[in-house]
């Protein structure tokens, strides 16, 4: 009766090592996703800690054209979005000079 009481011990010593020496493996799906995401902070899609975001120094005339390229319809899902129209709106009137109806008048007038 001792011996078999010592069997089942040493045999359940045994699963128990087993089983906490496997558990503390490391898997390959654990190096992946580390790789992944130092890929990800490398081209800086995911900022570290508290990172400055670079200022962004635009000419008007660049900033026209960035927002001329961002309003085509073929980008849109909606070509009747209200932004897609407001930004639409501030193109034309950053692009255009303001018609100033009291300049216009008086140019029509005859010397």
């Amino acid at each position: 009766m001792h011996a078999r009481l010592i069997k089942y011990l040493l045999v359940l010593s045994f699963v128990n090592i087993c089983i906490s020496v496997l558990s503390q493996e490391v898997t390959h799906k654990e190096s992946k996703s580390v790789f992944l995401l130092d890929s990800l902070k490398r081209r800086e899609i995911i900022f570290e800690g508290n990172q400055k975001i670079p200022d962004i120094k635009l000419s008007a005339d660049q900033a026209v054209r960035y927002l001329q390229q961002r309003i085509r319809p073929e980008l849109w899902k909606n070509e009747h979005d209200p932004l897609r129209l407001a930004i639409g709106r501030l193109v034309f009137e950053a692009s255009h000079q303001p018609l100033d109806s009291a300049e216009y008048f008086l140019k029509q007038v005859p010397d």
